[in-house]
């Protein structure tokens, strides 16, 4: 083989292997609505958007679940493909074709958004959805969105949102800032965060008190760098009276920066710290000196008065057998 043939080909391997380690991002789903609801006349749509990593539709195997509630198992319903027919699964039934339409375009913002509509909507169809994507040999799924059937549509109660944030003082620890969400309708809620305009990355508690008053709260722990930088802390929430394009303006958020000391003010304070200390000790030490002073002047005190009230009572003798004896007149 020639020589610039050789170069050539070892070029072209050292670029492909290159080339084959750099995987793209992994995308990222986020399902807008925890829950939507359907009725007899009106058929439920469950949203998924598409972000980070390829946010984009063309090529990839975008798919269908449902954990059911009936028998509590994840079914297969469909998987589209741009220029391709649909291919349905078990959870989507006899007559899939007609009932379950899967759509995907881009909105207004350029942003990639799939949909899964149900036609024919009956209690049958009831359960939670996820969109998934198939990426690197794998799916990469979706939050969730819980269809509900329901005779008539639920009246929508925005929650309210409060943020509890502790004033972080000097060290290198991080601090844990409470979300909490109330006072909302449906049941279904779910909290986001916000560091800086970007979701965490750090993992996230989240609590669901249901029942009359239904609350969900939700605990994130900044870490010390950022809040040695400063940072702006926002929590959301994903609500069914929430409009996903204007959910930025339902965020409650604070602005979180750890107090500074200067180093010699910090030496100063020990300086401070260890005189008050031993001041402290010694007053405390004086103190009970002073209190057992004054015990003993009274121990001996109330002696003198006792023996001076026996010498006016009566006269003391030594007795035959070495005793003390008291002589009454």
């Amino acid at each position: 083989m020639p020589a610039d043939s050789s170069l050539l080909m070892f070029l072209f391997l050292h670029l492909s292997v290159w080339t084959g380690a750099q995987t793209p991002p992994e995308p990222q789903l986020w399902q807008p609505y925890p829950s939507v609801f359907g009725t007899g006349g009106r058929n439920p749509k469950v949203s998924c958007r598409l972000a980070g990593g390829r946010a984009r539709l063309g090529g990839l195997i975008r798919s269908w679940y449902r954990l059911s509630d009936q028998d509590g198992r994840l079914q297969f319903v469909l998987s589209s493909q741009s220029g391709k027919a649909a291919s349905y699964g078990p959870g989507a039934g006899a007559t899939a074709q007609e009932r379950f339409q899967a759509e995907a375009e881009e909105d207004a913002q350029g942003r990639a958004v799939f949909s899964l509509t149900i036609g024919g909507f009956q209690t049958d169809d009831q359960g939670v959805y996820y969109c998934a994507v198939w990426f690197d040999s794998r799916y990469v799924f979706g939050q969730g969105t819980r269809v509900i059937f329901q005779d008539s549509l639920p009246i929508r109660q925005p929650p309210s949102l409060s943020l509890y944030s502790p004033r972080p003082q000097g060290g290198p620890g991080g601090v844990s800032v409470l979300c909490q969400a109330q006072d909302f309708f449906p049941p279904q809620l779910r909290l986001r965060w916000l560091l800086d305009g970007v979701p965490p990355r750090q993992p996230v508690t989240e609590v669901q008190e249901k029942g009359e008053g239904a609350v969900v709260w939700s605990v994130l722990t900044v870490p010390g760098g950022q809040l040695d930088r400063g940072v702006r802390v926002a929590c959301g929430a994903e609500h069914l009276s929430v409009d996903p394009d204007l959910q930025p303006m339902g965020y409650v958020e604070t602005e979180l920066r750890r107090e500074r000391v200067h180093p010699g003010w910090q030496s100063s304070i020990a300086d401070t710290m260890l005189a008050a200390q031993g001041w402290y000790t010694l007053a405390t030490g004086l103190s009970a000196a002073y209190g057992l002073i004054l015990s003993m002047f009274a121990l001996i005190r109330g002696c003198k008065r006792a023996r001076a009230q026996e010498k006016r009572r009566g006269k003391i003798v030594l007795g035959a057998s070495g005793a003390f004896v008291k002589q009454i007149h």
